[in-house]
């Protein structure tokens, strides 16, 4: 799972830094490949890994940095795979919470694209308000698509997209698909649920911190 997330993360040549890793710390470690307790050590280095690329990305001296995971702030792809990755380790307590969610099935791959969920230009005419900007560019109304999907999105109201493309929820990342399933709970995503927009996002932030440290 941690090397599908590196790859469809860092898809550049310059960035097949963590290929290099994992290839060295095999040929360190080649004469454990056979022992029986060897996939858990990779495991951990790979996570380890992880944990490294995470906090050069989205962290600071305190931990997480919540402006860095901002989209005017320039968030990271790598934020959003990761915490995909962490919600779906985290699975048997979140499939509680969201019981039409099949986490156990979810795979990594190619999404470039950042979303708001919230556009960014509703259509006012239709009585859809701009969101502040402190809530629209925060990470926890963003989500990663792939870029056909992002032009498809547009700028449609959160139900509409619900509406309009629930079909493909299922195969979506993690992050989008709980916030799917909330839009569809609190029948809207707007400002009037800026509370729990934001602690979802908290709470998602605290699972992050959880792993990393």
């Amino acid at each position: 799972m941690l090397q599908s997330m590196f790859a469809v993360t860092f898809t550049t040549y310059k960035d097949t830094k963590w290929l290099y890793m994992v290839l060295e710390y095999l040929f360190e470690n080649v004469e454990k490949l056979n022992e029986d307790n060897f996939g858990n050590e990779f495991y951990a280095f790979l996570e380890s890994l992880s944990k490294t690329f995470a906090k050069e990305r989205m962290c600071n001296s305190s931990g997480i940095d919540a402006q860095r995971l901002r989209y005017d702030y320039s968030v990271p792809v790598y934020a959003f795979n990761l915490t995909d990755y962490v919600l779906w380790k985290n699975r048997e307590e979140l499939c509680l919470v969201f019981k039409t969610i099949n986490f156990d099935d979810f795979r990594f791959t190619y999404r470039r694209s950042i979303e708001h969920w919230y556009p960014q230009n509703p259509n006012e005419n239709e009585g859809n308000k701009k969101l502040s900007d402190d809530l629209l560019h925060c990470f926890g109304n963003l989500c990663l698509i792939v870029a056909s999907q992002n032009s498809a999105f547009s700028n449609l109201y959160p139900l509409a997209k619900l509406e309009n493309w629930r079909g493909i929820f299922i195969n979506q990342s993690l992050k989008l698909q709980m916030m799917a399933a909330n839009t569809n709970s609190w029948h809207s995503w707007d400002e009037t649920n800026r509370k729990k927009i934001l602690e979802m996002e908290m709470d998602i932030l605290q699972l992050l911190t959880k792993y990393l440290y």
